[in-house]
């Protein structure tokens, strides 16, 4: 799962106010599994701004492979 995020990251919608791009999610790939990855090889629209269960592509070598990224609350 994604690091947790404090409640006062939060709107009271359960929107992050910063969203979550690319370089973080490398960051915390990199931590939780030793991989180290090229921002290039994600797959991402836009930064992730909301909690709970996004899926995100990553694209390397011509072979893709999704990944779940979980974003909690505290």
């Amino acid at each position: 799962s994604f690091p947790t995020r404090r409640s006062s990251d939060l709107n009271d919608k359960g929107h992050l106010f910063a969203g979550i791009g690319k370089e973080t999610l490398i960051s915390e790939i990199f931590k939780q599994a030793h991989l180290n990855l090229d921002p290039e090889t994600l797959i991402l629209d836009k930064p992730i701004k909301e909690l709970g269960e996004h899926k995100v592509i990553v694209q390397a070598l011509g072979k893709k492979a999704e990944v779940m990224i979980i974003v909690e609350a505290e």
